[in-house]
């Protein structure tokens, strides 16, 4: 029976102890433990006192994992029989000690591991809270650099309808492109910062691919003119025309990679070729491939398809925000992006985006440009801004429109008030009010069901709508925004539309 046990079990030294019902030792084989014939093994160790309660109970057999011996320095299984009527009553003891001693040394080495992982995580979960609060410090104050441009830009158009000299309309053209490239650089970061925070959104809708292509044609044949640089544009034979797309951000992307060609490429040419790499159903693929003949970069990735890469120059300059907003804008619009570069040689961008065909639209049914209309009745219109600059120029724009009667509310309180004793046909709302949610003045207006406030048109305005933003308006059905800076004709023409 003793080897049908040591067969079982035996897996290191070991050493069987038999000993009488009572506790006698009777024989003692191998020495892990100095137990002398004839003492008690109930007294050598309080683990074994154990033993008399099996011996109590009966029990045929039992087994106990990393029992500690002090007295030996040894850590052991043993194992337990009562025997028969031709065995006495015996432990088998197996030596674990270094087994043991190896499993508390890992882990304690698995422990230290997971303390060090939980360092690493809580020091990156800083440095995320740390740049979620610089992206939200950059959404905000790019917010707040848009409305200055906002009154810039209208106050150039109102300034253009007078009696200029030649001198004065060349130089309000020049404030107007600068303020426009401004505007552009604010819009890059909003956007950078609104994709890190989770605040990006697509706003997809219909638009002619050849008048963007055009708008870029006249755009950078001026700027490359005087540099005495060839700019060329290469369309395929059957381009699509009217598709269904993000097209503000094509226009950034596009943008971004132009000026970077442009800045640093002092002779040769900039070129921008437009292909159409597959179409099927009412879905197409577009390639946008931006070359030119400049002073080339380094990147820090050998793999071409470079995600977040920054990009250098040989001299210090750097372009890296530039590439920034092209990878991040690209890759939220499920497309993808490939650089290539030489010293010296020149660079070579391509951008693959995906896009949606009009369905049963031919390129005769675009919409047609701007139309001044002769209004046939008075509106009246009702001005929620606290921004002096803001409600100046919003009247200045209706008075020069005519047709209009304006009113104008300093805060969300007197807007109500005011609705309360006169019939408004529009209300022409910031979405940033410094005091008081403009959502709550839409919800307190909404909430007083009369055909006066059903035949109200809301336009709100605004420098950048986030995701709530987007779903309270959605909630409001107010499907009409007016994004900062707009021109005078977007003014009326979203007011035209809800006449």
């Amino acid at each position: 029976m003793i080897n049908n046990i040591l067969n079982k079990y035996l897996e290191a030294d070991f050493q069987i102890i038999e000993f009488e019902k009572d506790g006698l030792v009777k024989k003692v084989k191998n020495t892990l433990l100095d137990i002398q014939i004839g003492s008690e093994i109930f007294d050598f160790h309080p683990f074994f006192e154990t033993l008399r309660g099996l011996i109590e109970e009966n029990c045929i057999e039992e087994f106990f994992q990393a029992v500690n011996i002090e007295k030996g320095n040894l850590i052991v299984d043993v194992v337990f029989s009562i025997g028969d009527e031709e065995q006495l009553p015996f432990v088998l003891l197996i030596d674990k000690t270094d087994h043991y001693s190896n499993i508390q040394s890992l882990t304690q080495l698995k422990n230290e591991v997971s303390i060090e992982n939980y360092k690493v995580s809580l020091k990156n979960f800083n440095l995320i809270n740390k740049i979620d609060i610089q992206s939200e410090f950059l959404v905000s104050i790019s917010h707040d650099l848009k409305t200055p441009i906002h009154s810039i830009v209208n106050l150039l158009s109102l300034l253009d309808k007078n009696n200029l000299s030649y001198e004065q309309r060349e130089l309000c053209k020049t404030i107007f492109e600068s303020s426009k490239y401004l505007n552009r650089l604010i819009t890059d970061v909003y956007e950078l910062a609104s994709i890190e925070t989770g605040l990006f959104n697509l706003k997809e809708k219909e638009f002619s691919l050849q008048d963007l292509i055009s708008r870029i044609e006249k755009i950078y044949q001026r700027k490359l003119v005087s540099k005495n640089v060839e700019l060329r544009i290469i369309k395929a034979a059957k381009l699509p025309d009217l598709i269904i797309g993000d097209s503000d951000r094509l226009l950034q992307i596009l943008f971004n990679l132009l000026d970077n060609a442009s800045e640093y490429t002092n002779e040769g040419f900039v070129e921008l070729e437009i292909q159409q790499v597959y179409k099927k159903s009412l879905n197409v693929g577009l390639n946008f491939i931006v070359r030119d003949s400049g002073k080339g970069f380094e990147f820090d990735k050998e793999d071409v398809n470079i995600k977040n890469a920054q990009l250098k120059f040989d001299s210090n300059d750097e372009v890296g925000l530039g590439i920034s907003i092209v990878t991040n804008l690209v890759n939220s619009l499920n497309g993808n992006v490939k650089f290539e570069s030489i010293i010296d040689k020149g660079t070579n961008v391509e951008v693959y985006l995906p896009f949606k065909l009009v369905k049963g639209v031919t390129k005769n049914s675009i919409v047609s440009k701007f139309k001044k209309k002769n209004l046939k009745r008075i509106y009246n219109v009702l001005i929620v801004d606290d921004n002096e600059i803001n409600k100046l120029i919003l009247m200045k724009l209706l008075i020069n429109h005519g047709g209009f009667y304006i009113d104008v509310a300093l805060d969300g309180d007197q807007a109500i008030n005011m609705l309360a004793n006169e019939k408004y046909d529009f209300i022409l709302l910031d979405l940033h009010l410094s005091k008081v949610s403009s959502f709550d003045i839409i919800k307190t207006i909404k909430s007083h069901s009369s055909d006066l406030v059903n035949a109200i048109s809301f336009i709100p305005m605004t420098t950048g709508l986030n995701s709530e933003d987007a779903l309270a308006l959605q909630k409001y059905n107010l499907e009409t925004v007016l994004k900062k800076p707009f021109l005078s004709e977007e003014l009326y023409q979203s007011m035209y539309d809800c006449m």
